[in-house]
């Protein structure tokens, strides 16, 4: 059996189990992680971000009732610049449908998810965290749990909508929770270190 890589280095993909750092987190279960009646919100920097964080989780949460609201900061257009076949404007009205798609495959409800998407300049975030955090705030309510990117994950976008994600949480008396997307590369980074 022929073994898929993660990238151009020839690692294999499943090089995310030797991260000491996952030796530590810790066994939860569904209702201590989000309370009976709370609602689970789901922020994701690109679309599709919202599926790889937490694809699993919103599964399991639709199935046993929970309210949803997913948030895409930006459209995702900006992944795979100079491509000749993905170009910007494609990716805008892709990369949304391709999230549609895989929460349709998850069984999620679509026609009462509540989905938000913020519009802002994918690759371009850096600098609007406050924005973002305002953004992110109306959204919010207490009592909610709120998921996002790691605020240490690596990618900027990721990073700063992490950070804003957190700042809005705790502004509105929600549960905060970092949730990896590029964890599979810290072994990879670490031994650049």
């Amino acid at each position: 059996m022929k073994s898929s890589l993660l990238n151009e280095h020839g690692l294999p993909a499943q090089i995310w189990n030797s991260a000491p750092q996952l030796d530590n987190i810790p066994v939860i279960n569904t209702h201590s992680l989000v309370p009976a009646g709370a609602r689970a919100v789901v922020i994701a920097p690109h679309p599709g971000d919202e599926v790889v964080t937490c694809g699993g989780l919103l599964q399991l949460l639709s199935s046993l009732g929970h309210p949803l609201q997913l948030l895409s900061i930006t459209d995702g257009s900006a992944s795979h610049p100079g491509s000749r076949q993905w170009s910007e404007q494609r990716l805008s009205v892709f990369r949304p449908q391709e999230s549609v798609e895989a929460l349709r495959r998850l069984g999620l409800p679509m026609h009462s998810l509540k989905w938000v998407r913020g519009g802002f300049t994918d690759n371009a975030l850096s600098d609007q965290q406050s924005q973002l955090t305002e953004f992110i705030g109306r959204y919010l309510r207490p009592g909610d749990v709120v998921f996002s990117t790691w605020r240490k994950d690596g990618p900027p976008d990721h990073e700063v909508v992490g950070r804003a994600s957190f700042d809005a949480a705790q502004k509105a008396g929600a549960t905060y929770h970092d949730v990896p997307v590029w964890a599979w590369h810290w072994p990879e980074r670490d031994q650049q270190m």
